[in-house]
């Protein structure tokens, strides 16, 4: 059965209830899809979780890619004012994470600040984690 906008635009009730069904009935082969999901597009799976926390808390989200902070921030650390190793590890804990890029929020989510572009900088991983929340004045 091929995809039909159409159909779909007019019965949207009937296809959300079916795919609730389906869902329900093949947890195991959709727990296992939305794993792999997650593991092929991690940036997509990472802006998804933060703009999900800002809007619980109702605070402004946009969409934003990394090139994006890149482009307008530039490839240092704005922290330390060093060079970020775009080809290291961006997960703490791996091999030459303290390097990598972090997107940093300048205003913690949880502290009120938005998800968007104007409220975040690149920063290294180690950088990122020593700011531990405190609002960076210096620079």
């Amino acid at each position: 059965m091929a995809y039909d906008p159409e159909k779909y635009a007019a019965n949207p009730e009937k296809f959300a209830e079916y795919g609730k069904r389906y869902r329900e009935k093949h947890k195991e082969k959709e727990r296992l899809r939305h794993k792999i999901y997650k593991q092929n597009n991690k940036e997509k799976h990472a802006s998804s979780e933060r703009r999900r926390r800002a809007r619980k808390r109702n605070q402004q989200t946009d969409l934003y890619t990394v090139e994006q902070v890149i482009e307008l921030y530039g490839i240092s650390c704005y922290i330390c004012l060093e060079p970020i190793d775009l080809n290291a590890e961006r997960r703490t804990g791996r091999k030459g994470w303290e390097k990598g890029l972090h997107i940093d929020h300048l205003i913690e989510i949880s502290k009120g600040g938005s998800d968007t572009l104007d409220n975040v900088r690149p920063a290294h991983g180690l950088c990122n984690l020593e700011r531990n929340g405190k609002y960076i004045t210096k620079h």
